[in-house]
C-alpha cells in the first residue's frame, strides 16, 4: 500500500496533472480502505478518518469521485494540494476502530444493554459484563468503554466474519430484555399484581395499565404485553433498571386505591376529593419555589468549594511551560487535575473525570484527589499510583460509578515521559517535526473491576519527550463538544488545533484550542466540563 502511494506521489511531482485529474490515482478500487461507510450515509475518508455526508453514494469505490462532498474533500489533502505524502492512508486496524467507535457513539443498535446495564454486542447478541449504562440509565463516556468494547469485539467470530457489513442487519436487542424479563415477570410475585378489575399495576407508576389483564394463571403472551410496557419509554422502570424498590404490600394497597377509584364509580365526593388535593399540591409548589431557590445557592456554593480543590498555580520547572484549563458546566462536575509531588527529578501530571455529574461526581472528585495527593506523594510509578488510588476508591464507588484517570511523569533531567491510562482519553504527543502520537495504553477505569483485574489490565510506557514536543491531556468535554447539528469536535480536530498553534506558549495555546471547540459549538452550551494540561518542553 505505501509503494502504491509514493509511485502515486511520484506521478504528481513529476508531471503538471491538474489536481481534479488526479483524484483517480488517489483512490485505488481495489483496495478496501477506500469505500468504508461508518454510519448511516456517511463515507470515512481512509487518510483524514473525517465523515463525509454523501447520501447519494451507492457505496462502490468507483463512483466516490460522482459525490462533490468527496471531491471537495480531497482536493484540500495535503497530499494533493502540496503533492507531497503528508496524508499516508491509515491502516485498516484504526479505520476499523473508528468505524466502531463512531456506530457505538451514533447507532441505537450499539448502545443496547441488558437490566443490568451490561453492554450487549451487537454481533454476537450476547450480554459482555462490561457494564455501559449506570444506575439512573445515562451512558458511560466512550473514550473509557470504547477500548472494553473492543477487547470484546476482537474475540468475536461474528464481527471477525465480517466487521464491517455484519451489524447492518443484526436482530434487536430488544429480544435479550425481554428474555431477561419475562423471566422475572415468571418468577417475581410483584411483577404480577392486579387490582380488583383484573387489570395488571406497574410497580414503578403504581398504576393500572389499562390493555393488560391477568387471568388466575398468567401465560407466555401476558407476560409478553408486560415486559413490553416495561421496556417502553412511558415507564419509569427504565430510570432505576427495571428495580422495583416498592414493597409487594404497598402495591397490593395501591391496587386497591385503584379499584376504589374507578373511573365509573367516582361520585361527587371523590371529585371533591381531589380538587382538595390540587388545592393543597398547589400550597406545597409555592413552598417549593423557596425551596430550589436554596438548593441553587447551595449548589453555587458547593462549585465554588469544588473549583478551590484544583491547584491555583503549575509547576515552575526549568525548560518547561505547563499550563491548565479548566472551564465547568453549570452543573456540579467531576472534572480534575492535578500535579502530585512524585519522587525524585520527576514531576507528576494528573488529569482525570469522574463518571456523571452532581454531588455524587463532586463527591468522588474530592475524594479521588485526596487520595493521588496521599499515594502520590513520592511514588514514581503510574501503575502502583493508579492501582493504589483503585484500591483506595473501589470499596466506595457504587456500581456504575468510576474514575477515568490519566497520569504521567517527567523526567526533568533526561526528559522521558513515563505515563499510564485508566480508561482515559488518550495523550498527544506532538514532536518538533509536526508529526503526533496518541498515548492509548491498555487500561480501564478506576472503580472497574476486582483489584487483580485492574492490575492485570494497566499499562505502564515510557516515552521520549525531546526538546520542542508538546504533550497535552484533556478530557472527555472537550472532543465530545456538538455543533448545532450534533457533530462532534472529535479527537482530529483537537490534534488539527493543537499543531495549528504550536508555537504560542502554553497558556496562550489551551484558551485558542478552547475558542475553536466554542466556535464549533455555536450557540450550544457546554454539557460537560472542559479540562486541559499541556507540557512544552523548550527547543
Amino acid at each position: 500500500m505505501i509503494s502504491w502511494i509514493t509511485n502515486v506521489v511520484e506521478r504528481l511531482r513529476k508531471s503538471d496533472i491538474p489536481l481534479a485529474q488526479a483524484l483517480p490515482l488517489l483512490l485505488d478500487p481495489s483496495e478496501p480502505r477506500v469505500s468504508i461507510r461508518p454510519v448511516g450515509d456517511d463515507w470515512l475518508c481512509p487518510f483524514t478518518c473525517a465523515r463525509i455526508h454523501v447520501p447519494e453514494w451507492d457505496g462502490s469505490s468507483l463512483t466516490l469521485l460522482d459525490q462533490s462532498a468527496v471531491v471537495d474533500h480531497l482536493m484540500h489533502a495535503p497530499l494533493l494540494k502540496e503533492r507531497r505524502l503528508e496524508t499516508p492512508m491509515q491502516s485498516w486496524e484504526e479505520l476499523l476502530r473508528i468505524t466502531f467507535m463512531l456506530r457505538l457513539r451514533h447507532l441505537p443498535k450499539f448502545q443496547q444493554t441488558a437490566t443490568t446495564g451490561e453492554w450487549i454486542c451487537p454481533y454476537c447478541q450476547t450480554a459482555t459484563g462490561a457494564v455501559y449504562r449506570e444506575w439512573g440509565g445515562s451512558a458511560a463516556p466512550v473514550g473509557w468503554f470504547l477500548p472494553q468494547a473492543l477487547a470484546h469485539v476482537s474475540g468475536c467470530n461474528a464481527y471477525l466474519a465480517d466487521p464491517l457489513d455484519g451489524a447492518r442487519d443484526f436482530p434487536r436487542a430488544d429480544r435479550v430484555f425481554s428474555r431477561e424479563l419475562m423471566e422475572r415477570i415468571a418468577n417475581e410475585p410483584i411483577f404480577r399484581v392486579a387490582d380488583d378489575h383484573g387489570i395488571w399495576m406497574c410497580p414503578f407508576s403504581l398504576e393500572p395499565i389499562r390493555g393488560i389483564t391477568i387471568g388466575i394463571k398468567p401465560g407466555p403472551a401476558t407476560f409478553s404485553k408486560i415486559a413490553e410496557h416495561l421496556m417502553s419509554h412511558e415507564c419509569p422502570g427504565r430510570q432505576v433498571q427495571w428495580k422495583p424498590t416498592v414493597s409487594l404490600l404497598e402495591l397490593h394497597r395501591a391496587a386497591g386505591r385503584a379499584s376504589a377509584s374507578n373511573a365509573h364509580q367516582r361520585g361527587r365526593a371523590t371529585i371533591e376529593k381531589e380538587l382538595n388535593f390540587l388545592r393543597a399540591r398547589v400550597s406545597e409548589l409555592t413552598h417549593d419555589v423557596n425551596f430550589v431557590q436554596r438548593v441553587k445557592k447551595e449548589l453555587r456554593s458547593a462549585r465554588m468549594t469544588q473549583l478551590k480543590m484544583l491547584p491555583d498555580k503549575t509547576p515552575a520547572l526549568e525548560g518547561f511551560d505547563i499550563a491548565a484549563f479548566y472551564q465547568p458546566s453549570a452543573d456540579l462536575g467531576g472534572d480534575f487535575y492535578h500535579f502530585p509531588a512524585a519522587a525524585g527529578d520527576r514531576t507528576g501530571f494528573l488529569i482525570g473525570d469522574v463518571s456523571g455529574q452532581g454531588i455524587d461526581a463532586a463527591l468522588i472528585m474530592s475524594a479521588a484527589l485526596r487520595s493521588f495527593a496521599v499515594h502520590g506523594a513520592g511514588e514514581i510509578s503510574p501503575t502502583r499510583l493508579l492501582n493504589a488510588i483503585h484500591r483506595d476508591l473501589l470499596p466506595d464507588l457504587q456500581r456504575g460509578k468510576f474514575v477515568s484517570a490519566f497520569y504521567a511523569t517527567i523526567d526533568h533531567a533526561g526528559a522521558t515521559l513515563r505515563w499510564a491510562r485508566a480508561g482515559h482519553n488518550p495523550g498527544i504527543l506532538l514532536r518538533p517535526d509536526g508529526s503526533h502520537e496518541l498515548l492509548r495504553g491498555a487500561g480501564v477505569a478506576i472503580g472497574i473491576g476486582s483489584v487483580d483485574l485492574f492490575s492485570k489490565m494497566l499499562e505502564e510506557h515510557e516515552t521520549d519527550f525531546s526538546p520542542g514536543s508538546i504533550l497535552l491531556l484533556y478530557t472527555d468535554g472537550v472532543t465530545e463538544a456538538m455543533d448545532e447539528a450534533g457533530e462532534e469536535f472529535g479527537e482530529q480536530r483537537l490534534i488539527a488545533s493543537l499543531s495549528r498553534y504550536a508555537d504560542l506558549d502554553s497558556k496562550k495555546l489551551l484558551n485558542r484550542i478552547m475558542d475553536d471547540v466554542q466556535k464549533f459549538g455555536g450557540e450550544r452550551l457546554p454539557g460537560d466540563d472542559c479540562t486541559m494540561l499541556v507540557v512544552k518542553r523548550a527547543q
